[in-house]
């Protein structure tokens, strides 16, 4: 603060046995609160911030520009596989459980697994419901033009 500026750092752990992800959009109202925190502790420039996050972090900036923050300039650094990568990475009980969350439907849902690489009817269900895996990612979100469930 006495040298003019403030950096806030929020910090997610994918391995914990959270069932929340650190850039999911029910993640959002924590940084926004933080935020809030900030703002009415200290005595800052509230007129905007400047972002930058890398991987989860890099998903969080998404999220961010579409709060009530006021961003000057975003420096997102985030694979743009990140949604589906993810999903790699869950075990079976986080796999069904952001299944639930996502509003994921369909006759074919299957048995999650939790092995990695994702067996193929894991891999088919996520992109039969692509329209809804996609709306998840703040990356996603952001593009327009978005390429189909086939590419």
């Amino acid at each position: 603060l006495k040298e003019g500026y403030a950096i806030m750092d929020m910090d997610g752990d994918m391995s914990s046995s959270s069932e929340v992800h650190s850039y999911a959009p029910w993640a959002r109202q924590s940084y926004e609160q933080g935020y809030q925190w900030v703002i009415d502790n200290f005595n800052i420039y509230t007129d905007g911030v400047l972002l930058t996050g890398r991987s989860m972090g890099g998903g969080m900036c998404f999220e961010i520009l579409q709060s009530h923050i006021p961003v000057i300039a975003a420096c997102p650094i985030v694979p743009v596989c990140n949604t589906l990568w993810w999903w790699n990475y869950m075990n079976a009980t986080r796999r069904s459980s952001a299944a639930k969350r996502l509003g994921l439907t369909g006759d074919d849902a299957p048995s999650w697994s939790g092995t990695s690489p994702m067996p193929s009817a894991e891999w088919n269900y996520l992109k039969n419901n692509f329209d809804k895996v996609v709306k998840y990612s703040p990356f996603w979100r952001c593009i327009d033009n978005l390429p189909s469930k086939d590419i």
